[in-house]
């Protein structure tokens, strides 16, 4: 098959060609503007790739200041646009130095990335009814999205009180169920009115969560981070960080000057190049692979990932 490409400029304008596996956007905004993401209900975004600098002429935000054009990219693009936009229904990141830094001095730049609506697993509990969540192994509930209240006719719970089928929603659904299962393993949470208020009155509700289980794994430097997913799943790579964010509870040394903002900004980018869409990979935890964010300080390799 070929490839779903949709380019979107601010504006969001349409092209589209067909992939096996999803959509596949792409968004640009040209420095000094804001690029705005979004997915549709009960799915998330999942960023593909990003760079903020240029790799293009004048054709594509063109300036009287374009001095460069290859070859001009901010190492950390990726992992701050996927720290600001994955899992989110939709959001918004700055095309500015002062979020990236300057790749290339005296040359107008953009910011392009690219992005799939990945669809969430969702639940449904009808009201007076407990949800329960729960994820396999040392796995994490990180909860995507949740209403308590009414959104949809009789064909969801049932019943005869239904005065509201659109527009009610408990302005504290996300933040309560959040509190009782974010970075969970398993979780129970009534759907209520005792819980979230009465978003509509005299209409039986329930409570929608969408959610994904998030597995965390570290390995110490010099030693190798193994990532693993079960058959017929492969990996979706979060977060990763080469650096020490922690005292010397995490990979305990001699040598740990540094016990935060250690970060070295080729992380997210390097540890998706070896494992993402993988059933299963392998990367060393050392200087070579990331280089060296602190000096003389003992680091590690840290990865979030879901098997999707």
């Amino acid at each position: 098959m070929s490839l779903i490409v949709t380019t979107l400029l601010i504006c969001l304008l349409p092209t589209s060609v067909w992939t096996q596996s999803s959509v596949i956007y792409t968004g640009r905004t040209c420095e000094g503007s804001t690029l705005r993401l979004s997915c549709q209900a009960n799915s998330h975004i999942d960023i593909v790739s990003a760079s903020y600098g240029r790799n293009a002429g004048s054709e594509i935000c063109p300036h009287s200041y374009i001095r460069v054009t290859s070859g001009c990219h901010a190492s950390s693009s990726l992992s701050i646009v996927r720290n600001t936009c994955h899992g989110q229904q939709s959001c918004s990141v700055r095309a500015s130095n002062s979020v990236f830094g300057d790749p290339c001095f005296r040359t107008y730049k953009y910011l392009e990335v690219k992005y799939r609506c990945q669809q969430t697993p969702t639940e449904i509990t009808c009201e007076g009814s407990t949800m329960s969540l729960s994820c396999q192994g040392n796995s994490e509930i990180h909860v995507v999205s949740a209403s308590y209240g009414r959104n949809a006719g009789p064909e969801i719970c049932p019943h005869s009180s239904i005065q509201v089928t659109s527009g009610c929603h408990s302005y504290f659904s996300l933040s309560r169920v959040r509190s009782a299962c974010e970075g969970q393993n398993s979780c129970s949470i009534s759907a209520s009115n005792y819980i979230f208020g009465d978003p509509c009155v005299f209409t039986y509700k329930y409570l929608e969560v969408s959610y994904e289980c998030r597995t965390t794994s570290r390995a110490c430097e010099g030693s190798t981070l193994s990532l693993t997913c079960p058959s017929n799943t492969r990996l979706n790579i979060i977060t990763a960080n080469y650096g020490r964010n922690a005292g010397r509870d995490v990979c305990p040394h001699r040598h740990i000057r540094v016990t935060s903002g250690c970060n070295a900004s080729s992380s997210l980018g390097k540890v998706r190049a070896a494992c993402q869409g993988r059933q299963s990979c392998s990367i060393r935890a050392s200087n070579s692979v990331f280089g060296d964010p602190c000096f003389r300080t003992y680091k590690y390799l840290e990865a979030t990932y879901v098997c999707s």
